[in-house]
């Protein structure tokens, strides 16, 4: 039977696309012609970052079941209207290189499900725009964990002076992408950057440079091999060759908190997170150069750092804050002139007017440290209200709020050094209140804080040591952060496999609860065991009969998942509700079984 063909055209470039219908995911049924959907919809995305690089296809003509074909040299009968070039370290093979939308659409036709780029593009080949950082987790890591080193890792790099924008790889692990100025070599780039690493690694021992399996076992291997000459990462926004048709998605951080996995993001719903496509816009205008170091934007200073807390300490050493859950900033003044610096050393003033009022500041010149918030009817922080903010480029209906916590300069006197009393008292003098400019408010009993805070299911609390001084930059203990964690109970739907260690038992339990007569899906539990109640768990999963999925919902690892009667019920302690009414960080505490 002959092959259907259908003739298009894209920006005037004339198209030949055939096999339409043929099934390239089949797990979910999806065809030819919804990844090349796909392409035309996102080719502006993909183009913004992947254009100009030397493209790396794996292509999958007869879907990802079967065998894939791993191809620098731009494939024959590739269109003269395409780019193509030999790179100055590779004269062997001839690569395509993106320009434009019709580039996109004929490679997804070639079911080149996955597009790889470098981390340079022409003109300046030899000189990367970004270094990568792939985060790939070792067995039995669980994905909240991996967001815990990826924010610590931010935080490493955005006090040395670079910014960190992340993406899910699609597959297993997550991306932070460091923008440069393209000035500096490759072979320097690397020398510099692994260097830095070094450091993380040392004071990170859950992390690791070692190439040997062996030694990263237990470990995240922070992967910098991506970002010798000529290597490849896959491009934001490309597919990935994986049964639940998964993308590399570009994200805020604060989104990569509410996702459970980074094969989050599919095909399938790509569509209902439009709001996040714009969030790299400002990629290149965070770019650092390594030879003519820029002075940090803040000016002078980098914000302090609050150590994790275990307990609340002793309120004779500590007095307590609530810890607001939005965007950190300094502010600066010099006389009329107002300034907003979030964390990483952007100017976000323009995008918060109400709190940029000079005349509301009782001083020539300042520079404080706050959390701008927008809060709900009932005064809590909603993050996710406050980034829409920050990337809104409209009028907004909901005001923002400043909850100023400390103060570093005031009329050409650095206070530093000061007690934080003193120093608070300053912000006090200064501070005139009112709707969107706020003091934030001390308390001398930590225990009754962190109470109400958890009743009202607000994130946490910050314990600051009395007499401490402003440490600029730096993470110390004289500032703790203490997070709100509740506890449930949720019934057992299924387990998923259990690879490495675990094979004999299982990976993560299914959670679920009871709701008008149907099971609702709570997320998956796969931290808080030990090989004794690994052992113990299983023996009781084994003796519980198998069913049918019992949930509506489409969950990760869902093809090796093992559905059982919802007869067992465990505690797990969590973080908070994500967005999608899962749990967040959840971790095991006990099985509970009945009398």
């Amino acid at each position: 039977m002959p092959k259907k063909v259908v003739h298009t055209k894209i920006d005037g470039r004339d198209l030949k696309l055939s096999n339409l219908e043929k099934v390239l995911y089949p797990q979910d049924g999806i065809v030819k012609a919804q990844i090349i959907e796909y392409a035309l919809n996102m080719s502006t995305r993909i183009l913004q970052f992947a254009a100009h690089r030397p493209l790396t296809l794996i292509r999958y003509p007869d879907g990802v079941d079967g065998l894939s074909f791993y191809s620098k040299n731009s494939p024959d009968h590739t269109p003269d209207w395409i780019v193509k070039s030999t790179l100055p370290w590779d004269d062997e093979n001839v690569y395509s290189i993106l320009t434009s939308t019709p580039d996109v659409v004929y490679f997804a036709n070639l079911a080149a499900l996955e597009l790889h780029i470098t981390n340079a593009r022409f003109p300046t080949i030899d000189f990367p725009d970004h270094f990568v950082i792939d985060i790939d987790p070792s067995e039995g890591i669980d994905f909240v964990t991996m967001v815990d080193i990826a924010e610590e890792i931010r935080s490493f790099l955005e006090l040395r002076g670079f910014a960190a924008y992340v993406k899910t790889s699609g597959s297993k692990g997550i991306h932070i992408l460091i923008p440069l100025v393209p000035d500096t070599i490759s072979a320097e780039v690397m020398t510099y950057f692994r260097s830095l690493l070094r450091q993380f690694v040392k004071t990170h021992p859950v992390t690791t440079l070692e190439l040997s399996k062996d030694k990263r076992k237990g470990k995240m291997f922070l992967d910098l091999l991506r970002n010798h000459q000529g290597n490849t990462t896959v491009a934001p926004w490309s597919l990935r060759a994986k049964q639940e048709a998964s993308l590399s998605m570009p994200l805020p951080w604060s989104v990569l908190q509410e996702i459970n996995h980074a094969k989050w993001f599919t095909i399938s719903n790509y569509q209902e997170h439009k709001e996040l496509f714009s969030c790299w816009d400002t990629f290149i205008d965070d770019s650092r150069s390594l030879i003519k170091s820029k002075p940090n934007r803040t000016g002078k200073y980098l914000p302090m750092l609050a150590s994790a807390g275990k307990k609340i300490p002793d309120s004779e050493k500590y007095f307590f804050e609530v810890k607001w859950d939005g965007i950190r900033v300094l502010i600066s003044k010099e006389g009329k002139k107002m300034t907003i610096t979030s964390r990483s050393g952007r100017d976000i003033t323009k995008q918060f007017p109400e709190i940029t009022n000079p005349d509301l500041w009782r001083c020539n010149s300042c520079v404080i440290d706050g959390e701008i918030v927008v809060l709900d009817g009932e005064g809590r922080p909603q993050f996710s209200e406050v980034i829409s903010r920050l990337h809104s480029k409209h009028t907004v209906k909901q005001n923002a709020v400043l909850y100023a916590f400390d103060c570093i300069e005031i009329d050409g006197v650095d206070i530093t050094n000061q007690p934080i009393e003193k120093r608070r008292e300053a912000l006090q003098s200064l501070l005139q209140q009112t709707a969107s400019l706020r003091y934030s408010d001390a308390f001398d009993e930590g225990t009754q804080l962190f109470e109400a805070i958890k009743q009202r299911q607000m994130e946490g609390i910050m314990a600051k040591k009395r007499g401490s001084k402003y440490h600029i930059g730096n993470r110390t203990n004289d500032w703790l952060k203490l997070k709100v964690r509740q506890d449930a109970v949720c019934s057992i739907l299924g387990y998923t496999e259990g690879s490495g260690d675990r094979s004999p038992y299982f990976g993560s339990l299914v959670l679920g609860k009871e709701k008008d007569g149907e099971w609702i899906y709570m997320g998956r539990v796969g931290t808080g065991f030990d090989m004794k109640k690994l052992e113990y768990i299983t023996t009781h999963l084994k003796e519980v009969e198998k069913t049918k999925k019992t949930i509506s919902e489409k969950i990760d690892e869902e093809h090796k998942t093992t559905w059982i009667e919802p007869r067992l019920q465990c505690e797990i302690s969590y973080a908070s509700m994500s967005s999608n009414d899962t749990y967040r960080e959840p971790v095991f505490k006990r099985l509970l079984l009945k009398e």
